[in-house]
């Protein structure tokens, strides 16, 4: 079971509303269920999220490039421990 926020950036879907980090911060802080942070992410976001959730989920940020793998490999680099 997880619970999954987002999106973390500005994207053109929806009424243009972004998930505020205070609620990973408090999620991390007093639940115990696994959270997700997915939607317009960018390396800034990753380093700032990384350590209060446990998984990102990519989509467009990766799938949309010329070079998905290389995408991939430079939003991982931004997960710090």
């Amino acid at each position: 079971d997880y619970v999954s926020f987002g999106p973390v950036g500005e994207t053109a879907l929806g009424d243009g509303a972004v998930v505020e980090r205070d609620l990973f911060q408090w999620w991390s802080e007093v639940i115990e269920l696994l959270c997700v942070a997915q939607g317009a992410l960018d390396e800034k976001e990753i380093t700032s999220l990384s350590s209060i959730t446990d998984f990102f989920a990519f989509g467009e940020e990766i799938c949309n490039q010329e070079n998905p793998a290389a995408a991939l490999a430079r939003l991982t680099a931004a997960i710090t421990v």
